[in-house]
């Protein structure tokens, strides 16, 4: 009994000690940032599909971010200017912590020379969004662009060190109008998608599910498939970008948004850890897991009080 007394205590000083280092530290916290660029549809038929697509890119970064970190853009207020702007702003406001992901939702061209991505105005070339991206501070930085020719700015863009591109097309000789970003944006609210079942998904998660259902999808029609997805880029397994069975933050409640984005940041750590276990002896994975999930299960418990108060009391 003493001794179990001893460890209750010595257990209750710990958590108490990290909660503390939690509540005085320092560092800026790391926040998630989503950008959806909605281009031209050209018909009806893709004008529902992409508006669809950009539903549930939105709804699944709501559940990442604060309100005013989830930015979309369509019809006028996606032209090459505006969006330049943007992106000069957005390099001033995040800092290399913070986690950028930016999806294309849209048809693009390749010449053979140059990739374009369908907007109104003039489009965005590669070279455009390449540099855009690049004069972003963050060393997490995601691009999903599922559309036509997509493979064609694949290697102007993967960066392993920061960066990780999904492309719908491995060239842009692809000039199709694809499937695989419909099965994407689909993946964030999929328990399908979930395969290591921690009620989240992963961009590797969300990647491997639209690769199945494009496949399942050719091998149902007999056809020949005219599209074939590719991921380039380290730590996919680690970048989250949907949560299964966590309703909206309120935009009227900045606290439990806060704490959103601080759950997020956790979860990306235990992922992490998990994956360099490998180079970890294993009282040092055991300790450091040990001490994440001290702090996630503070958080956890933070954020069931806030959701049980009701938004009465917010």
């Amino acid at each position: 009994m003493v001794v179990a007394q001893k460890l209750a205590d010595h257990m209750s000083f710990r958590m108490l000690s990290i909660l503390l280092l939690w509540l005085l530290a320092a560092p800026v916290r790391a926040e998630f940032h989503g950008v959806i660029i909605q281009g031209l549809s050209g018909n009806h038929d893709y004008a529902e599909q992409f508006e669809l697509q950009t539903g549930q890119l939105e709804r699944a970064a709501m559940n990442l971010a604060a309100s005013e970190h989830v930015h979309v853009f369509r019809g006028a207020s996606a032209g090459r200017e505006t969006l330049q702007k943007f992106f000069s702003e957005l390099a001033e406001k995040t800092d290399p912590e913070d986690s950028i992901a930016i999806f294309l939702v849209g048809h693009g061209s390749f010449d053979g020379l140059e990739y374009k991505f369908n907007i109104r105005g003039p489009d965005l070339t590669g070279a455009d969004i390449a540099a855009l991206m690049n004069a972003l501070p963050s060393r997490r930085q995601l691009l999903v662009n599922p559309g036509s020719a997509s493979g064609a700015i694949l290697e102007m863009l993967k960066n392993d060190a920061s960066r990780i591109v999904i492309t719908g097309t491995r060239s842009g000789n692809e000039r199709n109008a694809t499937r695989f970003g419909a099965y994407f944006s689909a993946a964030l609210a999929d328990p399908a998608a979930d395969l290591n079942k921690d009620e989240a998904i992963s961009v590797k998660e969300a990647f491997e599910y639209a690769e199945r259902r494009v496949a399942d999808y050719y091998e149902t029609e007999g056809s020949l498939a005219t599209e074939h997805s590719q991921l380039a880029g380290d730590r996919s397994a680690g970048y989250l970008l949907a949560r299964l069975g966590v309703p909206q933050a309120p935009e009227d409640d900045p606290r439990l948004a806060e704490l959103m984005q601080r759950r997020e940041t956790l979860d990306g750590e235990i992922l992490e850890l998990q994956l360099g276990r490998d180079s970890l002896n294993e009282e040092e994975y055991f300790s450091r897991l040990q001490e994440l999930m001290i702090d996630l299960a503070l958080l956890d418990g933070e954020i069931e009080k806030i959701r049980e108060a009701g938004p009465d009391a917010r």
